[in-house]
């Protein structure tokens, strides 16, 4: 599911993609999708997590790594406004690998070194 963990990453998230969707609103009612994130992300995440809102949230706007990808809903205003959320959307993957590649490397398993200066394996 899509999660905006502050007020800023909403609005880049808005920036990014929102502002060249056809469905971007323009009066006062509002993005459906955004609408729904704001009113249940805290409710779909955590420790009592609501598992049928996030289901709901993830179809909107699934989470790719740990980056909010390009909502399923999406639709270009024109194809100037396509290629602006495509690269968004390239951004988003690439940092997906990057992240997948750098958790790889973190979950092999570490050497210990003695500490400096102490002998190890012998008695005082």
């Amino acid at each position: 599911m899509g999660y905006f963990s502050n007020g800023t990453e909403g609005a880049s998230y808005e920036e990014s993609v929102c502002r060249h969707c056809k469905h971007e609103p323009t009066d006062h009612h509002g993005c459906a999708v955004l609408m729904a994130h704001s009113l249940w992300n805290y409710a779909a995440a955590g420790k009592d997590a609501d598992s049928e809102k996030a289901a709901v949230l993830e179809a909107m706007i699934p989470c790719v790594g740990i980056r909010n990808g390009v909502c399923t809903l999406f639709a270009a205003r024109d194809p100037a406004h396509a290629g602006a959320v495509v690269a968004y959307g390239c951004r988003v993957e690439e940092a997906r690998a990057k992240y997948e590649r750098d958790k790889a490397r973190n979950t092999q398993p570490a050497t210990r070194r003695p500490a400096r200066g102490r002998r190890t394996g012998t008695g005082r």
